[in-house]
């Protein structure tokens, strides 16, 4: 096998992969999309230097289950 029938046999492969993966494998691991990079708004639009700040922040001092309050031993 040459090498470059290898880079189109695992490309095709990760091609598949990604068209069949469910959506619900594409979010993050609290199941939101606060922490969303991929956005146009992230694409320069002009010549020349660029400065991006973020800061996210998520309040995560209670403990949920559905829509209501959940033990603190209920964590593993």
């Amino acid at each position: 096998m040459t090498r470059r029938s290898f880079a189109q046999r695992l490309l095709t492969a990760a091609a598949l992969m990604l068209a069949f993966a469910p959506q619900a494998s594409l979010a993050c691991a609290c199941g939101c999309g606060v922490f969303d990079v991929g956005t146009s708004a992230l694409l320069p639009t002009a010549s020349g230097g660029t400065a991006f700040v973020e800061y996210d922040f998520m309040d995560q001092n209670r403990n949920w289950s559905g829509t209501s309050s959940a033990p603190s031993s209920a964590n593993p």
